[in-house]
Protein backbone atom coordinates (compact mmCIF):
# COMPACT_ATOMS: atom_id res chain seq x y z
CA UNK A 1 0.00 0.00 0.00
CA UNK A 2 1.11 3.52 -1.10
CA UNK A 3 1.62 5.56 2.05
CA UNK A 4 0.38 9.11 2.25
CA UNK A 5 3.19 12.00 1.85
CA UNK A 6 2.16 16.05 1.57
CA UNK A 7 1.14 16.93 -1.37
CA UNK A 8 3.38 20.05 -2.86
CA UNK A 9 1.49 23.13 -2.74
CA UNK A 10 -1.34 23.51 -5.32
CA UNK A 11 -1.25 25.35 -8.90
CA UNK A 12 -3.18 28.48 -7.32
CA UNK A 13 -0.61 28.97 -4.62
CA UNK A 14 2.14 29.07 -7.77
CA UNK A 15 0.59 31.56 -9.28
CA UNK A 16 0.27 33.87 -6.49
CA UNK A 17 4.18 33.22 -5.97
CA UNK A 18 4.56 34.14 -9.76
CA UNK A 19 2.81 37.31 -9.98
CA UNK A 20 4.63 40.57 -11.02
CA UNK A 21 4.89 44.05 -10.01
CA UNK A 22 1.97 46.47 -11.17
CA UNK A 23 2.34 49.35 -13.20
CA UNK A 24 3.07 52.82 -11.94
CA UNK A 25 2.17 56.34 -13.32
CA UNK A 26 4.67 59.14 -14.53
CA UNK A 27 6.00 61.06 -11.38
CA UNK A 28 8.08 63.50 -13.33
CA UNK A 29 5.17 64.89 -15.60
CA UNK A 30 4.72 68.49 -15.70
CA UNK A 31 1.13 69.23 -14.82
CA UNK A 32 1.58 72.91 -15.53
CA UNK A 33 2.66 72.72 -18.99
CA UNK A 34 1.79 70.42 -22.22
CA UNK A 35 4.57 67.95 -22.73
CA UNK A 36 5.57 68.04 -26.74
CA UNK A 37 4.91 65.71 -28.82
CA UNK A 38 7.02 62.29 -29.04
CA UNK A 39 8.04 61.34 -32.42
CA UNK A 40 8.74 57.46 -32.70
CA UNK A 41 11.81 56.97 -34.63
CA UNK A 42 11.76 54.74 -38.07
CA UNK A 43 12.50 51.10 -37.34
CA UNK A 44 15.72 49.76 -39.43
CA UNK A 45 14.94 46.86 -41.45
CA UNK A 46 16.63 43.71 -40.64
CA UNK A 47 19.42 42.93 -43.01
CA UNK A 48 18.17 40.15 -45.62
CA UNK A 49 20.33 37.59 -44.79
CA UNK A 50 20.03 38.25 -40.97
CA UNK A 51 18.43 34.48 -39.03
CA UNK A 52 14.51 34.41 -38.47
CA UNK A 53 13.44 35.58 -34.83
CA UNK A 54 13.22 33.38 -32.27
CA UNK A 55 9.50 31.79 -32.55
CA UNK A 56 7.11 32.66 -29.65
CA UNK A 57 6.87 30.20 -26.81
CA UNK A 58 4.79 30.09 -23.31
CA UNK A 59 6.32 28.74 -20.40
CA UNK A 60 4.71 26.36 -17.77
CA UNK A 61 5.52 24.54 -14.70
CA UNK A 62 3.88 21.14 -15.49
CA UNK A 63 3.25 17.95 -13.44
CA UNK A 64 2.71 14.30 -14.27
CA UNK A 65 1.45 11.96 -11.61
CA UNK A 66 -1.18 11.96 -8.67
CA UNK A 67 -0.88 14.44 -6.11
CA UNK A 68 0.43 12.76 -3.17
CA UNK A 69 3.28 11.82 -6.22
CA UNK A 70 3.05 14.27 -8.11
CA UNK A 71 6.39 15.16 -10.36
CA UNK A 72 7.51 18.84 -11.65
CA UNK A 73 9.07 20.03 -14.18
CA UNK A 74 9.44 23.20 -16.87
CA UNK A 75 8.00 23.02 -20.24
CA UNK A 76 7.82 25.61 -23.33
CA UNK A 77 5.19 25.63 -25.83
CA UNK A 78 3.74 27.80 -28.95
CA UNK A 79 1.26 29.66 -28.88
CA UNK A 80 -2.18 27.99 -28.97
CA UNK A 81 -3.00 27.33 -32.64
CA UNK A 82 0.53 28.27 -33.48
CA UNK A 83 2.88 25.65 -35.01
CA UNK A 84 6.42 25.07 -33.33
CA UNK A 85 7.98 22.88 -30.57
CA UNK A 86 8.03 22.61 -27.08
CA UNK A 87 10.99 21.64 -25.06
CA UNK A 88 11.15 19.84 -21.44
CA UNK A 89 13.77 21.21 -18.80
CA UNK A 90 15.33 19.65 -16.11
CA UNK A 91 18.42 21.65 -14.46
CA UNK A 92 20.69 21.90 -17.39
CA UNK A 93 18.98 19.28 -19.44
CA UNK A 94 16.85 20.59 -22.72
CA UNK A 95 14.34 18.12 -24.36
CA UNK A 96 13.29 18.62 -27.80
CA UNK A 97 9.95 17.38 -28.23
CA UNK A 98 7.24 17.23 -30.89
CA UNK A 99 4.26 19.07 -30.28
CA UNK A 100 1.17 20.12 -31.96
CA UNK A 101 -2.10 22.01 -31.08
CA UNK A 102 -4.72 20.51 -32.72
CA UNK A 103 -6.75 22.94 -32.11
CA UNK A 104 -6.65 25.92 -30.22
CA UNK A 105 -7.43 24.68 -27.17
CA UNK A 106 -5.72 20.93 -27.63
CA UNK A 107 -2.36 20.38 -27.54
CA UNK A 108 -0.40 16.91 -27.77
CA UNK A 109 2.90 16.37 -27.00
CA UNK A 110 4.45 13.07 -28.89
CA UNK A 111 8.07 11.22 -27.47
CA UNK A 112 8.21 9.37 -30.35
CA UNK A 113 11.50 7.66 -29.41
CA UNK A 114 9.42 6.41 -26.36
CA UNK A 115 5.72 5.87 -28.62
CA UNK A 116 4.44 8.21 -25.45
CA UNK A 117 2.36 10.91 -25.55
CA UNK A 118 0.69 13.71 -23.36
CA UNK A 119 -2.80 15.29 -24.27
CA UNK A 120 -3.95 18.31 -22.62
CA UNK A 121 -6.65 20.83 -22.81
CA UNK A 122 -6.38 24.42 -22.11
CA UNK A 123 -9.22 25.72 -19.74
CA UNK A 124 -10.37 29.38 -20.02
CA UNK A 125 -7.61 30.72 -17.18
CA UNK A 126 -4.99 29.57 -19.29
CA UNK A 127 -4.29 26.32 -17.34
CA UNK A 128 -2.95 22.89 -19.04
CA UNK A 129 -5.01 19.90 -18.04
CA UNK A 130 -4.79 16.37 -19.18
CA UNK A 131 -3.14 12.65 -19.28
CA UNK A 132 0.40 11.29 -19.67
CA UNK A 133 -0.19 8.25 -21.95
CA UNK A 134 3.04 5.81 -20.49
CA UNK A 135 4.96 3.44 -21.99
CA UNK A 136 3.83 -0.76 -23.21
CA UNK A 137 6.61 -1.40 -21.28
CA UNK A 138 4.91 -0.62 -18.66
CA UNK A 139 2.26 -2.76 -19.30
CA UNK A 140 -1.93 -1.33 -19.11
CA UNK A 141 -2.39 1.20 -17.07
CA UNK A 142 -4.66 4.60 -16.98
CA UNK A 143 -3.06 7.82 -18.29
CA UNK A 144 -0.69 9.32 -15.32
CA UNK A 145 -2.37 12.98 -14.65
CA UNK A 146 -1.06 15.91 -16.56
CA UNK A 147 -1.01 19.46 -15.64
CA UNK A 148 0.25 22.63 -16.57
CA UNK A 149 0.13 26.52 -15.01
CA UNK A 150 1.38 29.19 -17.05
CA UNK A 151 4.19 31.29 -15.89
CA UNK A 152 6.66 33.88 -16.64
CA UNK A 153 10.03 31.78 -17.26
CA UNK A 154 11.63 28.69 -15.85
CA UNK A 155 12.66 29.44 -12.71
CA UNK A 156 14.13 27.07 -10.97
CA UNK A 157 13.80 28.14 -7.07
CA UNK A 158 10.25 27.01 -7.83
CA UNK A 159 10.37 24.08 -9.30
CA UNK A 160 8.95 22.80 -6.39
CA UNK A 161 6.62 25.94 -4.71
CA UNK A 162 6.34 23.56 -1.33
CA UNK A 163 9.84 24.40 -0.70
CA UNK A 164 9.48 28.05 -1.24
CA UNK A 165 6.43 28.52 1.17
CA UNK A 166 8.37 26.47 4.15
CA UNK A 167 11.65 28.43 5.54
CA UNK A 168 13.40 31.37 4.08
CA UNK A 169 16.81 30.46 1.97
CA UNK A 170 19.20 31.47 5.22
CA UNK A 171 17.77 27.79 6.79
CA UNK A 172 18.46 25.67 4.23
CA UNK A 173 20.93 23.21 4.54
CA UNK A 174 24.14 22.10 2.52
CA UNK A 175 22.98 18.97 0.01
CA UNK A 176 25.61 19.31 -1.95
CA UNK A 177 28.79 16.78 -2.61
CA UNK A 178 29.43 13.33 -2.79
CA UNK A 179 26.66 10.67 -1.47
CA UNK A 180 26.89 6.89 -0.89
CA UNK A 181 23.54 6.10 -1.45
CA UNK A 182 21.73 2.51 -0.53
CA UNK A 183 18.28 1.96 -1.62
CA UNK A 184 16.11 -0.98 -0.61
CA UNK A 185 15.19 -2.38 -4.36
CA UNK A 186 18.13 -0.48 -6.29
CA UNK A 187 20.47 -1.75 -3.70
CA UNK A 188 24.14 1.11 -3.86
CA UNK A 189 24.23 4.38 -5.32
CA UNK A 190 26.66 7.26 -5.98
CA UNK A 191 25.10 10.66 -5.66
CA UNK A 192 26.63 14.09 -6.90
CA UNK A 193 24.87 17.04 -6.16
CA UNK A 194 25.21 21.28 -6.61
CA UNK A 195 23.46 23.54 -4.72
CA UNK A 196 23.28 27.42 -4.86
CA UNK A 197 22.86 30.04 -2.60
CA UNK A 198 18.66 30.25 -2.86
CA UNK A 199 18.43 26.47 -2.15
CA UNK A 200 18.50 25.29 -6.36
CA UNK A 201 19.91 21.96 -6.08
CA UNK A 202 20.87 19.64 -9.54
CA UNK A 203 22.97 16.42 -10.35
CA UNK A 204 21.80 13.00 -10.38
CA UNK A 205 22.15 9.55 -8.80
CA UNK A 206 23.99 6.48 -10.08
CA UNK A 207 21.94 3.23 -8.37
CA UNK A 208 24.13 0.21 -9.47
CA UNK A 209 23.90 -1.62 -12.54
CA UNK A 210 21.29 0.93 -14.43
CA UNK A 211 23.35 3.95 -15.46
CA UNK A 212 22.15 7.50 -13.84
CA UNK A 213 18.77 8.79 -12.42
CA UNK A 214 19.43 11.71 -15.19
CA UNK A 215 19.07 15.40 -14.88
CA UNK A 216 17.71 15.53 -10.98
CA UNK A 217 16.45 19.16 -10.12
CA UNK A 218 14.72 20.68 -7.70
CA UNK A 219 14.85 22.74 -4.51
CA UNK A 220 15.74 22.68 -0.66
CA UNK A 221 14.37 24.06 2.12
CA UNK A 222 15.60 23.65 5.85
CA UNK A 223 16.35 20.08 6.36
CA UNK A 224 14.37 18.55 3.04
CA UNK A 225 15.16 18.34 -0.25
CA UNK A 226 13.11 17.84 -3.17
CA UNK A 227 14.49 16.39 -6.30
CA UNK A 228 12.11 15.65 -9.99
CA UNK A 229 13.06 14.89 -13.44
CA UNK A 230 10.62 14.00 -16.64
CA UNK A 231 11.46 13.02 -20.02
CA UNK A 232 8.25 11.42 -21.49
CA UNK A 233 9.20 8.47 -20.38
CA UNK A 234 10.68 8.45 -16.83
CA UNK A 235 9.26 10.32 -14.07
CA UNK A 236 11.16 11.04 -10.80
CA UNK A 237 10.58 12.22 -7.71
CA UNK A 238 12.57 12.48 -4.61
CA UNK A 239 12.04 13.73 -1.39
CA UNK A 240 15.19 13.34 1.79
CA UNK A 241 15.24 14.88 4.85
CA UNK A 242 18.77 15.69 6.30
CA UNK A 243 19.77 14.91 9.70
CA UNK A 244 20.61 16.93 12.33
CA UNK A 245 24.38 16.40 12.09
CA UNK A 246 24.05 16.90 8.26
CA UNK A 247 26.28 14.03 7.42
CA UNK A 248 22.73 12.04 6.32
CA UNK A 249 20.02 11.82 4.18
CA UNK A 250 16.75 9.32 4.64
CA UNK A 251 14.33 9.54 1.57
CA UNK A 252 12.16 8.05 -0.92
CA UNK A 253 12.42 8.26 -4.78
CA UNK A 254 9.12 7.10 -6.58
CA UNK A 255 8.11 6.64 -9.71
CA UNK A 256 4.45 7.40 -10.17
CA UNK A 257 2.37 4.22 -10.65
CA UNK A 258 5.28 2.01 -11.32
CA UNK A 259 7.59 1.61 -8.09
CA UNK A 260 8.86 3.26 -4.79
CA UNK A 261 11.91 2.84 -2.68
CA UNK A 262 13.12 4.17 -0.04
CA UNK A 263 17.01 5.40 0.53
CA UNK A 264 19.76 6.58 2.88
CA UNK A 265 22.57 8.38 2.18
CA UNK A 266 25.70 9.33 3.79
CA UNK A 267 28.34 12.37 2.72
CA UNK A 268 31.98 10.63 1.68
CA UNK A 269 34.74 13.24 0.08
CA UNK A 270 35.30 11.06 -2.88
CA UNK A 271 33.52 7.48 -4.38
CA UNK A 272 34.35 5.23 -6.80
CA UNK A 273 32.07 4.28 -9.37
CA UNK A 274 32.96 0.82 -9.06
CA UNK A 275 30.32 0.26 -5.88
CA UNK A 276 27.64 0.49 -8.70
CA UNK A 277 29.19 -2.09 -10.96
CA UNK A 278 27.78 -5.62 -11.16
CA UNK A 279 27.99 -7.18 -14.33
CA UNK A 280 29.90 -10.54 -13.75
CA UNK A 281 30.61 -14.12 -15.38
CA UNK A 282 29.23 -16.54 -13.72
CA UNK A 283 32.14 -19.02 -11.71
CA UNK A 284 33.41 -20.96 -14.09
CA UNK A 285 32.60 -19.53 -17.10
CA UNK A 286 35.60 -18.02 -19.98
CA UNK A 287 33.78 -15.75 -21.87
CA UNK A 288 30.15 -15.53 -23.84
CA UNK A 289 28.05 -17.43 -26.30
CA UNK A 290 26.14 -14.95 -28.96
CA UNK A 291 25.53 -17.32 -31.93
CA UNK A 292 25.93 -14.36 -34.51
CA UNK A 293 29.51 -13.95 -33.76
CA UNK A 294 30.08 -17.10 -35.94
CA UNK A 295 29.18 -14.97 -38.99
CA UNK A 296 32.59 -14.95 -40.79
CA UNK A 297 32.31 -10.95 -40.34
CA UNK A 298 33.14 -10.85 -37.05
CA UNK A 299 36.28 -13.46 -37.37
CA UNK A 300 39.40 -12.33 -35.83
CA UNK A 301 37.88 -8.72 -35.20
CA UNK A 302 37.05 -7.02 -32.25
CA UNK A 303 33.75 -6.96 -31.38
CA UNK A 304 31.65 -4.31 -29.25
CA UNK A 305 28.18 -6.57 -28.31
CA UNK A 306 25.61 -4.41 -27.53
CA UNK A 307 22.44 -5.16 -25.17
CA UNK A 308 20.04 -2.29 -25.80
CA UNK A 309 16.32 -0.59 -25.84
CA UNK A 310 15.09 2.03 -27.67
CA UNK A 311 13.06 3.00 -24.69
CA UNK A 312 16.48 3.62 -22.63
CA UNK A 313 18.00 6.81 -21.86
CA UNK A 314 21.31 5.58 -20.75
CA UNK A 315 21.11 3.76 -24.41
CA UNK A 316 20.48 7.06 -26.09
CA UNK A 317 23.86 8.24 -23.89
CA UNK A 318 25.85 5.49 -25.24
CA UNK A 319 24.83 4.92 -29.05
CA UNK A 320 26.78 8.73 -30.04
CA UNK A 321 29.59 6.96 -28.78
CA UNK A 322 30.02 3.60 -29.87
CA UNK A 323 28.79 5.42 -33.23
CA UNK A 324 31.61 7.73 -32.72
CA UNK A 325 34.14 4.77 -32.20
CA UNK A 326 32.99 2.49 -34.62
CA UNK A 327 33.68 5.28 -37.33
CA UNK A 328 37.04 5.99 -35.57
CA UNK A 329 38.04 2.70 -35.51
CA UNK A 330 36.48 0.55 -38.11
CA UNK A 331 38.59 0.55 -40.89
CA UNK A 332 41.08 -0.85 -38.29
CA UNK A 333 38.94 -4.01 -37.75
CA UNK A 334 36.08 -2.82 -35.08
CA UNK A 335 32.81 -4.34 -35.61
CA UNK A 336 29.50 -3.64 -33.10
CA UNK A 337 26.09 -5.93 -33.46
CA UNK A 338 23.59 -4.55 -30.81
CA UNK A 339 20.55 -6.65 -29.46
CA UNK A 340 17.67 -4.62 -29.33
CA UNK A 341 14.94 -5.59 -26.73
CA UNK A 342 11.88 -3.76 -26.96
CA UNK A 343 10.18 -5.23 -24.19
CA UNK A 344 6.76 -6.16 -26.22
CA UNK A 345 5.76 -9.22 -28.47
CA UNK A 346 4.62 -7.27 -31.18
CA UNK A 347 6.55 -7.31 -33.39
CA UNK A 348 5.58 -4.25 -36.01
CA UNK A 349 5.74 -2.11 -33.25
CA UNK A 350 9.16 -3.22 -31.94
CA UNK A 351 10.49 -3.22 -35.48
CA UNK A 352 9.38 0.49 -36.19
CA UNK A 353 10.92 1.58 -32.70
CA UNK A 354 14.25 0.41 -33.69
CA UNK A 355 14.16 1.89 -37.28
CA UNK A 356 13.23 5.26 -35.51
CA UNK A 357 16.54 4.84 -33.20
CA UNK A 358 18.32 2.91 -35.89
CA UNK A 359 17.74 6.34 -38.32
CA UNK A 360 17.88 9.07 -35.55
CA UNK A 361 21.88 7.78 -34.61
CA UNK A 362 22.54 6.86 -38.17
CA UNK A 363 23.37 3.19 -37.16
CA UNK A 364 25.65 1.39 -39.55
CA UNK A 365 26.51 -1.64 -37.68
CA UNK A 366 23.89 -4.78 -37.83
CA UNK A 367 20.95 -4.32 -34.76
CA UNK A 368 19.06 -8.01 -33.66
CA UNK A 369 15.62 -7.35 -32.62
CA UNK A 370 14.91 -9.68 -29.79
CA UNK A 371 11.35 -11.16 -29.43
CA UNK A 372 10.10 -11.11 -25.64
CA UNK A 373 8.67 -8.65 -22.82
CA UNK A 374 10.59 -6.63 -20.44
CA UNK A 375 10.46 -9.44 -17.85
CA UNK A 376 12.03 -12.12 -20.02
CA UNK A 377 15.18 -10.06 -20.79
CA UNK A 378 17.43 -11.92 -18.79
CA UNK A 379 16.46 -15.03 -20.52
CA UNK A 380 17.54 -13.41 -23.66
CA UNK A 381 21.30 -12.59 -22.34
CA UNK A 382 23.94 -14.76 -22.62
CA UNK A 383 23.70 -17.31 -19.86
CA UNK A 384 26.87 -16.79 -18.55
CA UNK A 385 26.56 -13.65 -17.41
CA UNK A 386 25.03 -12.40 -13.79
CA UNK A 387 24.20 -9.01 -12.58
CA UNK A 388 22.34 -7.58 -15.21
CA UNK A 389 20.55 -5.48 -13.70
CA UNK A 390 19.83 -2.89 -16.32
CA UNK A 391 20.35 -1.62 -19.65
CA UNK A 392 22.86 -0.98 -21.35
CA UNK A 393 24.85 -4.04 -21.03
CA UNK A 394 28.17 -3.57 -23.24
CA UNK A 395 30.61 -6.28 -24.12
CA UNK A 396 33.79 -5.38 -25.69
CA UNK A 397 35.75 -8.88 -27.48
CA UNK A 398 39.21 -9.23 -28.24
CA UNK A 399 39.90 -10.44 -31.69
CA UNK A 400 39.89 -14.42 -30.02
CA UNK A 401 36.29 -12.86 -28.49
CA UNK A 402 37.63 -13.45 -25.05
CA UNK A 403 36.23 -10.91 -23.09
CA UNK A 404 38.31 -7.38 -22.73
CA UNK A 405 35.65 -6.06 -20.71
CA UNK A 406 31.81 -5.26 -20.15
CA UNK A 407 29.37 -2.58 -18.08
CA UNK A 408 26.09 -2.68 -17.09
CA UNK A 409 24.45 0.71 -17.20
CA UNK A 410 25.88 3.76 -19.15
CA UNK A 411 26.90 7.23 -16.89
CA UNK A 412 25.30 9.99 -19.23
CA UNK A 413 26.39 13.65 -19.42
CA UNK A 414 24.15 14.39 -16.14
CA UNK A 415 26.94 12.17 -14.25
CA UNK A 416 29.97 15.06 -15.14
CA UNK A 417 33.24 13.65 -14.40
CA UNK A 418 32.11 9.92 -14.62
CA UNK A 419 30.59 10.07 -17.91
CA UNK A 420 33.92 11.03 -19.37
CA UNK A 421 35.92 8.38 -16.88
CA UNK A 422 33.57 5.84 -18.25
CA UNK A 423 33.91 7.00 -21.72
CA UNK A 424 38.02 7.04 -21.49
CA UNK A 425 37.96 3.43 -20.05
CA UNK A 426 35.63 2.35 -23.03
CA UNK A 427 38.27 3.44 -25.69
CA UNK A 428 40.84 2.23 -23.56
CA UNK A 429 39.07 -1.24 -24.42
CA UNK A 430 38.85 -0.71 -27.78
CA UNK A 431 42.03 0.14 -28.35
CA UNK A 432 43.56 -3.15 -26.28
CA UNK A 433 40.85 -5.15 -28.65
CA UNK A 434 42.57 -3.67 -31.80
CA UNK A 435 46.09 -4.95 -30.45
CA UNK A 436 44.98 -7.79 -29.13
CA UNK A 437 45.98 -11.05 -31.19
Amino acid sequence: MVSPRRAPVGLAVLATLMVAGCGRRDEHADKGSAAPPVVAPTPTPPPADAPPAPAAVEWYRAVVGSDLEEVPFFVSMPPPGTLGSCTIVNGDEHIPVECTWEDASTIVLEFRMFATRIRAERGPDGTLSGGWQMSRIAGPMLPARFAAIRIPRPDPTLRFPAAAATTPPAAVGDFSGTWKVQFTMLEAGKGMLTQTSDGVVTGTIIPRGIGDMRYLAGNARGNTLWLSTFDGQHAYVLRAELDPGRQALAGTWVFPQITRDRFTAHRVATLDTALVEKLHLRRGAKGVTIPQLDDPRYRGKPVIVDYFGTWCPACMDLTPFLVELYRRHHEAGLEIVSFALEGTTDDAYNRQQVEYFRKLYAIPWPIVVLPGEYTEAEDLLPRELEGTGGYPITIFLNRDHSIRGMHSGFFGPAAGEDHQLLKKRFEGYVEAMLASP
